[in-house]
């Protein structure tokens, strides 16, 4: 009786009334019956329940409450205290018989694994996002395991918890599994890259022997636009350090390319190409299929077939390509002229073409001047000569006179008139050759009929006079020969450009000895094309 009388002081004490049933209590200021569903009916509408406020020190510590903790028991705490995971902030907490769980209070923290209702505007009230309002990373992960991991300054990695330096986004990936991988049905990209500022759009760096960066395609595997002015659209490095290619291409088919260049521009050039480490690459602003660039050689070009290999093939004119069967370090096809030779310079000893073969001592200069200044169209220690044909059909070699000086011939027929006769030189001839005290006119005369004998006299370049003896009258004819020097040349200012006169022996050129340059074999690492081939993806989801 006495406990009923006290809780009824408290109740008006309190200005509140606890009402009873069998099994549940109601509080209120009404009087109203708790309600039949409810153990505990507490009823106000400016009044909550004050949660009991504890200081606890872990999830999996049962302190400062100690042990037998009951299963849901529920408390406010208000430390910030522990290690991750097992840290805890202020906020609401129950016990699940194990540790201690933490209420979600609000859209702050609440982000539900079926959705979330959002209001769809960004930046909104709330502002809704998924992550952390701390420079704190956000960590995913699948099986307990780490995958994914986007950083406190923005930077994002996967498979992996460091990014590599310098990268906003990276990702690892291991054996045969691919780091990237982009699939495109349409006609839009599969991977894009795109630079405004002075940096690259996708740059590829690999530290073995597979391919930096690798495309495949039944159009065009790897393309690369570049539309600022010295710009690039694809660009391969290989380090010093290392043997490594910039770019490698490589092609299976019979009728496909390892690399294509081309240049659509009407006086474009379609492959520039740099050795030696130049740095000023030239071409043509007419255009060309390439422009190599060199301190010693700017195309080097083998024929490796030892039976039939030709080093190089060439050819104008819109012509096609010629294939000499017993291999060749060149063919060339012209219309006109199939090997063009220039040498820039007009001084001694300069040449427009060198031949030679192995024997060592077999060579010859073509279109150039000696060391005497004089022009020479073939030079060489080897014998001029002709093939013709023998009685059987067969070829057969003829050779060339030769003589120390440079002379000019030319044969005729004569007829003395009562002993006397007079030859006149063809004008060109004359006109070419040179006729005076250090150079006399050769003549040689072959009679035809009976006479006196004769004697030639008034020689000049121009003709010359053939007379009887002992003042003989006869009327035969002779056939006659002669020899002079070639005359010098000059241009049309009147500039020497050759001594022809009074070459005699001038200084020969020597052979030239060849240095050997034996090449260097690279062995191509052809990637492992099963490897890399698409995987079966429902691309339309």
């Amino acid at each position: 009786m006495r406990k009923i009388t006290w809780c009824l002081f408290l109740n008006v004490a309190m200005g509140c009334f606890f009402n009873y049933r069998a099994q549940n209590i109601g509080i209120n200021a009404t009087g109203a019956l708790p309600n039949n569903s409810a153990g505990l009916d507490v009823d106000f509408t400016n009044k909550g329940i004050l949660i009991p406020r504890v200081a606890l020190t872990a999830r999996n510590s049962n302190a400062p409450i100690g042990a037998g903790i009951a299963n849901s028991l529920l408390v406010y705490n208000t430390a910030t205290s522990g290690t991750f995971p097992n840290n805890v902030t202020p906020g609401y907490y129950y016990w699940d018989g194990t540790q201690w769980q933490r209420l979600a209070n609000g859209i702050a923290n609440d982000w539900a694994i079926n959705g979330n209702t959002l209001t769809g505007t960004l930046p909104g009230s709330p502002n809704e996002f998924i992550g952390t309002v701390n420079n704190a990373d956000w960590i995913i992960k699948t099986n307990n395991t780490e995958r994914m991991r986007v950083m406190g300054n923005g930077q994002v990695v996967i498979n992996s918890t460091t990014p590599f330096a310098g990268d906003v986004f990276s990702t690892y990936a291991a054996g045969t599994n691919a780091a990237i991988n982009g699939y495109a049905t349409g006609s839009g990209e599969a991977v894009y890259g795109q630079n405004t500022g002075t940096g690259f759009a996708v740059v590829g760096i690999t530290t073995n022997t597979n391919p930096g960066v690798y495309g495949q395609s039944t159009a065009t595997g790897v393309y690369g636009t570049a539309t600022s002015n010295n710009g690039t659209g694809v660009f391969g490095v290989g380090p010093s350090s290392v043997t490594v290619d910039g770019v490698n291409g490589i092609a299976g088919h019979n009728q496909a390319q390892g690399v294509v260049a081309f240049n659509s521009n009407a006086t474009g050039t379609g492959l520039l190409a740099g050795g030696n480490n130049v740095t000023n690459m030239w071409y043509q602003t007419s255009g060309s299929a390439i422009a190599a660039t060199s301190t010693s050689f700017g195309i080097v070009s083998y024929g490796i077939d030892v039976a039939n290999g030709n080093g190089l093939a060439a050819s104008g004119n819109s012509l096609t390509i010629i294939n000499y069967s017993g291999g060749s370090g060149g063919t060339f096809h012209g219309q006109t002229i199939a090997v063009f030779g220039h040498a820039n310079s007009s001084a001694n000893n300069t040449w427009g073409g060198y031949f030679d073969n192995g024997s060592g001592t077999s060579f010859a200069y073509v279109g150039g001047r000696d060391g005497g200044g004089t022009l020479r169209k073939i030079v060489g220690n080897g014998t001029a000569s002709s093939i013709i044909k023998d009685l059987n059909g067969k070829g057969v070699i003829m050779s060339c006179p030769e003589a120390p000086e440079i002379l000019f011939e030319d044969f005729g027929v004569g007829k003395l008139v009562n002993g006397r006769a007079h030859i006149d030189i063809d004008p060109i001839l004359a006109k070419n050759i040179v006729v005076d005290e250090k150079h006399p006119l050769r003549v040689f005369i072959q009679l035809e009929g009976e006479c006196n004998g004769v004697y030639v006299t008034n020689k000049s370049k121009t003709g010359f006079d053939v007379i009887e003896l002992n003042n003989g009258k006869s009327n035969v004819s002779f056939s006659w020969h002669i020899v002079a020097n070639r005359a010098d040349e000059y241009d049309e200012n009147g500039n020497l450009i050759s001594r022809n006169a009074d070459a005699r022996f001038n200084p020969a050129p020597e052979k030239k000895v060849p240095i050997y340059l034996e090449p260097k074999a690279k062995t191509i690492k052809v990637p492992e094309i099963p490897a890399i081939q698409p995987k079966n993806r429902n691309l339309s989801k």
